[in-house]
Formats: structure tokens, C-alpha cells, sequence
């Protein structure tokens, strides 16, 4: 059975109690639909989050995840959205090229090891 890291994430994510909506489609400005496994809603001390945890943390989840950020973040509406991508350092150290690269793009990086951490902080409201 297939595993999905997303759903360890949610798990996370209650027990910390931060609020979010799960599996966000949005429509960027090519028209693609993009799916994001989490929305963290603006706040008085946030902007709106979208976030993804994908099964795998390589260079093809970058070129993926930052497709669709991309296509998203051009909509006006969306101009002062940010992303986060939780990865999955549970058996591996994340792979230092693809942090890298998400870094290099501005996008904040959680590492499953520190969630329960930095998701009062930087995910809640």
C-alpha cells in the first residue's frame, strides 16, 4: 500500500493544532490546474501559505513544485502568496541540490524533523 508523506504531515499538523485546508486546487495563469497538499490561511501576521510535502525530495520534485508555484504566484491576486515545502528527512537527509535549488527561489523549507517546532510559528495563524 501506497504510502502518501502528506498525510504524515497532516498528522503532524493536527497534533500541533495548526489549522489548514488540505488538497488546494488552483487554477495558475496558464490555466493549469496546480494541486497543493496544504493552505495556511493569511493572517494579521502571515501572508497566504501554500505548501507542499511531496513523497520525494529530488530534483524533479523541484522542477514539479516550482512549475506550479510559478504559474500560481502570477496571478495578481496571489502576488504576495508565499510556499513552503516540507520535506521528508525521516531516513535521509534531504537532498542537498533540491534544497538548494528551493532556497535559491526564495521558498522556505521545513524539514519533517522540525515541524512540530517551526509549525506553531510559521504555520498557525
Amino acid at each position: 500500500m501506497l504510502s502518501y508523506f502528506a498525510d504524515d504531515v497532516a498528522l503532524k499538523l493536527d497534533s500541533c493544532h495548526v489549522f489548514y485546508t488540505p488538497n488546494v486546487g488552483i487554477r495558475g495563469v496558464s490555466s493549469y490546474e496546480h494541486n497543493f497538499d496544504f493552505l495556511f490561511q493569511r493572517s494579521a501576521n502571515h501572508p497566504t501559505r501554500f505548501c507542499q510535502a511531496p513523497n520525494r525530495f529530488d530534483k524533479d520534485a523541484v522542477k514539479d513544485i516550482m512549475f506550479g508555484w510559478d504559474d500560481t504566484k502570477k496571478d495578481p491576486k496571489r502576488r504576495d502568496s508565499r510556499l513552503i515545502v516540507i520535506g521528508d528527512d525521516r531516513q535521509t537527509p534531504l537532498q542537498r541540490g533540491a534544497l538548494t535549488a528551493f532556497r535559491n527561489y526564495g521558498v522556505t523549507v521545513i524539514p519533517y524533523s522540525k515541524l512540530e517546532e517551526r509549525a506553531p510559528v510559521e504555520l498557525a495563524a
